[in-house]
């Protein structure tokens, strides 16, 4: 049995392009892949794949994480900056020169 290749969404839609313009038979033929594949990509396309739902909900999760830790590391610095500020105002006289 040959080794099951694997395809990106990205080339499915490039395979699907293919086939819309060139034909299903001639493109299955070309890339050794099933007719039943090229119906069941286009289902999937048509429905919005799920798998591509998940991969974009783990990047949509993954950026939400990072947001949340750069909004994290802005809040530190910025109380940094007004702890400094602060301590600055207290230990300057006012009527000083420098």
């Amino acid at each position: 049995m040959p080794k099951q290749r694997v395809y990106t969404e990205e080339q499915r839609r490039a395979i699907l392009k293919e086939a819309d313009e060139n034909g299903v038979a001639v493109t299955v033929r070309k890339y050794g892949i099933a007719t039943s594949m090229i119906y069941k990509w286009r289902d999937r396309v048509a429905k919005g794949s799920p798998k591509a739902s998940r991969e974009t909900e783990h990047e949509l999760q993954r950026l939400r994480q990072e947001v949340r830790l750069l909004k994290e590391l802005v809040a530190e610095k910025e109380l940094a900056l007004r702890i400094k500020d602060s301590l600055l105002k207290k230990t300057l006289p006012r009527g000083s020169s420098e």
